[in-house]
């Protein structure tokens, strides 16, 4: 059984009445049987803030599939200190100054056997096998309106990492905050039963089907509850 993916990403209502863009981006890349996706979210104040999370999402889903097994192997401490080195680079051919592109990150890779993921800002990072459990949760800064971001000149002690092994069967699903905190139940601390029904589709669906229906409940269902972007990446087995 191979990998796949299917993500979407859109606007929130807030940005169509301001005539912004989704400031959501993602990005896949493939090597082999190793997969990744990077997802970021670009921070509401910052102009430009899309465009850093563009070139940030693409650099680190690429950097991660080609170095998957040395990522896997290197210490915390060291993968963290790489992907912010990675991303700060993915920064420089952009003609902004790095506080406008400020963006949080989540990220996931799978060779179908083991998982290495991480995540700095209010994203999450969910993991449904035989059931849903919240893999990396959001973590914001010291006041309940701050975040961290990838774009941070400490960005390296606050990516949080976390490696694995997956089951037959799996599904990794990756939200920034609009669409994180409602596939969470705060009160139980546990995944919202949605997750596990996502998980349903991935299972039952050809990847044309889900995406048409990710894309449905995000801009129905999704919108209709947060005015912010609202953004899922999904690798599944």
């Amino acid at each position: 059984m191979c990998i796949n993916v299917s993500a979407d990403a859109v606007r929130g209502k807030r940005h169509e009445k301001n005539g912004t863009p989704c400031q959501d981006r993602y990005s896949v890349y493939r090597v082999g049987n190793v997969i990744c996706a990077a997802l970021c979210d670009g921070a509401g104040s910052c102009g430009f803030s899309h465009l850093g999370a563009e070139a940030v999402s693409r650099e680190v889903a690429k950097a991660i599939a080609l170095r998957y097994f040395d990522f896997i192997d290197m210490h915390s401490a060291d993968a963290a200190l790489r992907i912010a080195e990675i991303s700060k680079n993915a920064l420089r051919g952009i003609d902004y100054p790095p506080e406008e592109l400020a963006c949080t990150l989540v990220f996931a890779a799978t060779d179908g056997v083991r998982y290495f993921c991480g995540n700095i800002g209010d994203g999450r990072i969910f993991l449904s096998e035989s059931k849903a459990c919240l893999l990396l949760d959001s973590r914001n800064g010291l006041s309940s309106n701050e975040t961290y971001f990838i774009t941070d000149n400490d960005a390296r002690y606050n990516i949080e990492i976390l490696k694995g092994a997956v089951e037959e069967s799996f599904m990794f699903l990756l939200a920034t905050d609009g669409a994180g905190n409602l596939l969470f139940d705060n009160r139980e601390r546990k995944p919202a039963p949605a997750v596990e029904i996502i998980h349903g589709w991935c299972k039952t669906m050809d990847g044309c089907a889900l995406e048409r229906v990710l894309h449905e409940n995000l801009e129905s269902l999704f919108s209709e509850a947060t005015e912010d972007d609202v953004s899922i990446v999904l690798i599944y087995r």
